[in-house]
C-alpha cells in the first residue's frame, strides 16, 4: 500500500490528470467536501471515470501550486487511508478501495478542521 500512495501522491504532484486517473475505476464513486463545495448538484459525490475528469480538470487553474506530501498510510481491507498534506498544509485523509483489478472503485476524502 506504501508504493501505490506515494505513486499516488508522486502523480497528483506531476499535475498529469491522466497519470491520476489511471488509479480509478471506469465506476469510481467519489465523495469529497470540495465536490460538495464546487458542484452542489452532486451533493459530493462524484460517480463514474467521465464525471471525475470533469471534477479535477480545472484543478491547474484553480489549484496552480497543487502539492502532496505524503504522512502516513494506513491500511484496510482491499484498500487504504492515505494522509497528506496539501500546498496550504491542510491535513487531508483519503480513503480508497479497491476492486479485484487493483483500481480504486470507491474514494472518500475528509479535511482536517481548521479552527
Amino acid at each position: 500500500m506504501k508504493e501505490f500512495a506515494e505513486n499516488w501522491i508522486a502523480d497528483w504532484n506531476s499535475r498529469d490528470l491522466d497519470r491520476v486517473l489511471s488509479h480509478y475505476a471506469e465506476e469510481i464513486v467519489f465523495t469529497s467536501p470540495r465536490a460538495l463545495a464546487r458542484l452542489p448538484k452532486t451533493e459530493g459525490t462524484i460517480r463514474g471515470i467521465e464525471q471525475l475528469r470533469d471534477y479535477w480538470a480545472p484543478l491547474a487553474e484553480i489549484r496552480p501550486n497543487l502539492k502532496f506530501s505524503l504522512k502516513a498510510v494506513l491500511e484496510t481491507v482491499n484498500g487504504c487511508t492515505v494522509l497528506y498534506t496539501d500546498e496550504s498544509s491542510l491535513l487531508v485523509a483519503e480513503t480508497m478501495l479497491f476492486g479485484a483489478d487493483g483500481k480504486v472503485i470507491q474514494g472518500v476524502v475528509s479535511h482536517a478542521i481548521v479552527a
